[in-house]
């Protein structure tokens, strides 16, 4: 494999054709193309079971595919005319694992120069790179102890400066905060964004996440029942997502149909709800008479009784409080709808009054 400095001459660090993996009858992954830019955070997005993670194994060598072909910094490491495909100590990776997969028998020191000393390198060598690695992450008071002495988050950190150690020009992450709590994941996903800027490295990240995901991604793969549904920048997926899957996913909790009956300029449209006329702004190409779902989210919508723009009317059929927050659930155009707003409890609308539902005035619109 070429080295770190090499793979930055090539435009893309990852390309994938036609990968296709299936065990038995099972088809796990269902003809993957995916170019990730040289020194490009990427989040495979996705719910358990959707293939996320075996596409990220089928990268590392942990998994061969069935048919397709993979390259990195430009170099085939998996297609079907070669003889073997090439191992994955040899493809310039670092991984890191949901579970740490530290060794409990060795200190914390020892665990981060593995990868090191299993390639010959330099007692001298070894001890510079741990330390300069110890002092990147927070570890240096933590290099005699072992595993078992550490917190879930202390864990974390020596599994990803093990994963560093050698230097690889691609990191491998599947999962890697999801057993650490909200506080220390967060804390933790700065500091990923942080290291991945500092070192210019390729990142690939497994995750369930839609947060996390476009808290650290430059870029974003939702992968749905083993094909990638969208691929862009986080703030594209997030407010301009391709399908109802992917808006569900990334938060949108309510669908409402509507036909269009007018395009104006900038991205305006107007729908016909059930009679009322509603004038967003979005993206894409429309025609008088599509049909489409507006994704709409619970947080966006409010419950009025002041009559204004971009308004349908809606019955009230339950209320639960949630803290501070109210959840309202409504029926408006003959479809349930979800509200959630911040309201003292006293002027909340009552179970069966009619009120009027308040919409964004931008919304992605949905085959």
């Amino acid at each position: 494999m070429k080295t770190i400095n090499e793979a930055k001459k090539h435009n893309f660090s990852i390309q994938i054709s036609a990968l296709h993996k299936s065990y038995g009858q099972a088809e796990i992954l269902k003809g993957i193309d995916l170019k990730v830019p040289a020194g490009t955070y990427l989040c495979l997005l996705g719910p358990s079971g959707c293939g996320k993670t075996t596409l990220l194994r089928c990268i590392a060598g942990l998994e061969h595919p069935s048919t397709g072909r993979i390259e990195m910094q430009g170099q085939a490491v998996f297609e079907e005319s070669m003889p073997l495909p090439v191992p994955a100590e040899k493809r310039g990776l670092g991984m890191v694992f949901q579970h740490y997969a530290l060794w409990p028998h060795m200190k914390v020191f020892d665990n981060i120069a593995f990868a090191l000393r299993q390639k010959n390198a330099r007692a001298a060598d070894i001890e510079t790179r741990v330390s300069d690695l110890a002092d990147l992450i927070g570890l240096r008071p933590l290099l005699d102890r072992f595993p078992g002495q550490l917190s879930g988050g202390q864990q974390q950190r020596v599994a990803l400066a093990r994963a560093l150690c050698a230097e690889p020009s691609i990191l491998l992450l599947d999962e890697p905060l999801s057993n650490l709590d909200s506080g220390l994941r967060n804390q933790l996903q700065r500091e990923l964004r942080n290291i991945h800027d500092r070192l210019g490295m390729t990142s690939v990240m497994v995750t369930h996440d839609q947060d996390e995901a476009m808290a650290l991604a430059d870029m974003v793969a939702v992968v749905h029942q083993g094909e990638i549904v969208q691929y862009g920048p986080p703030a594209q997926v997030l407010l301009n997502p391709a399908t109802r899957y992917v808006a569900g996913f990334v938060g949108y909790d309510n669908m409402l149909d509507g036909i269009v009956t007018d395009l104006g300029k900038d991205g305006q449209v107007t729908l016909d709800i059930s009679g009322a006329r509603v004038t967003l702004r979005t993206e894409g190409k429309l025609s008088v008479g599509d049909r489409r779902a507006i994704g709409l989210k619970s947080k966006d919508l409010r419950t009025t009784t002041i009559v204004g723009r971009n308004q349908i009317p809606a019955k009230v059929s339950r209320i639960t409080r949630l803290g501070p927050s109210l959840e309202i659930e409504v029926t408006a155009a003959g479809q349930p709808l979800l509200v959630s707003q911040s309201v003292d409890f006293a002027l909340a609308p009552q179970v069966s009054e009619e009120v009027l539902l308040q919409l964004p005035d931008t919304a992605p619109l949905l085959h």
